[in-house]
């Protein structure tokens, strides 16, 4: 079981890549059989947006090993599940605000809790 994860992770940064890349590589090839682009400027862009296309594989590799990693995907949802926020409180501004104003604090229970005494 373990051997066929393995695989499916490596099949699908294959694909990946291979999806990411196939248009600057039909590009090329087709640049250099026919000219189909009236300016330099054109070719130019289709080139840009090609070769970004094909940089993104860089970009999707991380994201593909970390979801498809189990340890990564128990560990973020337990990141997830501790970052909510649990309530809403009232307290008052710091000495030198206004008097009668309000600010919200925002209390996580992954963050120590403030007493007003010690808010900044």
């Amino acid at each position: 079981k373990k051997q066929r994860r393995t695989n499916a992770i490596l099949l699908s940064i294959s694909l990946m890549f291979c999806v990411s890349w196939l248009p600057f590589s039909v590009f090329c090839v087709i640049i250099e059989l026919v000219d189909i682009f009236d300016s330099t400027e054109n070719m130019m862009l289709v080139f840009i947006l090609c070769h970004m296309i094909g940089m993104s594989s860089s970009c999707s590799n991380p994201a593909l090993y970390g979801f498809l990693n189990n340890n990564f995907v128990k560990e973020l949802k337990i990141i997830c599940k501790g970052r909510k926020i649990r309530h809403i409180e009232l307290l008052p501004l710091p000495p030198g605000g206004e008097e009668d104003s309000t600010h919200l604090s925002l209390l996580s229970p992954a963050l120590p809790r403030l007493s007003p005494s010690t808010s900044p």
